[in-house]
């Protein structure tokens, strides 16, 4: 009785091991999506900046620092709060193995609103707003994975391949909805869609430019540039200050939008706001 008692103990034992997940901090929550595609039932993904937190300006929780001690993985994305706390994370975390999702990517700079060019100021972290980039990403995470659970590599391969031919459909639909287009530029409060933009042969018109206020004389100059471009809605992110943005709407007549960058259903999400941009670029 005491041997079956045994056996029957580990065999529970063996099945709690197989199941246990791969325990996975990411920034934000589309990380969370992506890395969930991939690992599916194998991965815990637990995210730095929570729904309704601006990731510009985060900073992690005494509970979330502590909860990190438990991440055999940590995705990080280029945002500027990872500077000041990734030192840390890292210090404290010896056996946590950290990975730049920004790999194998090519970084753009945050534009001016009255420049083409992107030979300024600082590296632009929202990469995970071109389809196309998230690809590498996807294969990044794919990669990482199978490192630490190497049995269940098929498994994240096969998850991977199907998630990015997700993305290759949703860049095909997104390309179909701009393809008429003769007005490509849109405006916005906080820069986030340059990547987006990049890849749809858009522009976007920044209101704020690298987290700092909008001055008179730029203020100015942003009212004139709307008059000229025909603008007639800004998009403004939920997480931020709403208030400058629909004073400039106010004063050109334009409608303000909420776009979500920071959603996690990803794919759907993307989908909606390149819908919403096209109508707002359509408008006369």
């Amino acid at each position: 009785m005491r041997l079956r008692l045994f056996l029957l103990f580990l065999m529970i034992s063996d099945q709690t091991l197989a199941q246990e997940k791969i325990p996975v901090f990411v920034t934000i929550l589309p990380q969370k999506y992506f890395v969930e595609q991939i690992g599916k039932e194998l991965v815990k993904v637990s995210v730095l900046v929570q729904p309704a937190k601006s990731a510009e300006t985060y900073e992690p929780t005494p509970r979330q620092m502590t909860d990190f001690n438990q991440a055999k993985l940590y995705f990080s994305i280029g945002m500027p709060f990872e500077e000041i706390w990734l030192p840390k994370l890292k210090e404290n975390n010896p056996h946590t193995r950290f990975v730049d999702a920004r790999e194998k990517i090519t970084l753009r700079k945050l534009e001016d609103f009255h420049s083409d060019d992107h030979e300024h100021g600082l590296f632009d972290p929202h990469i995970w707003l071109n389809p196309t980039l998230v690809e590498i990403m996807a294969t990044q995470i794919e990669k990482h994975l199978s490192e630490l659970n190497p049995e269940n590599a098929p498994i994240f391969r096969a998850n991977a391949a199907q998630f990015i031919q997700q993305l290759k459909q949703l860049d095909q639909n997104i390309r179909l909805i701009f393809r008429d287009l003769k007005q490509r530029k849109f405006m916005v409060f906080h820069p986030a869609w340059g990547y987006f933009a990049d890849q749809y042969q858009l522009q976007q018109i920044p209101i704020e430019i690298e987290g700092k206020e909008t001055g008179s004389k730029t203020l100015g100059l942003l009212l004139e540039k709307a008059k000229q471009e025909n603008i007639s809605t800004i998009f403004v992110q939920k997480q931020l200050n709403q208030r400058p943005a629909q004073s400039i709407a106010k004063a050109i007549n334009a409608q303000v939008i909420t776009v979500d960058p920071l959603a996690e259903n990803y794919i759907e999400n993307l989908y909606q706001v390149a819908q919403l941009l096209a109508k707002a670029m359509q408008s006369p």
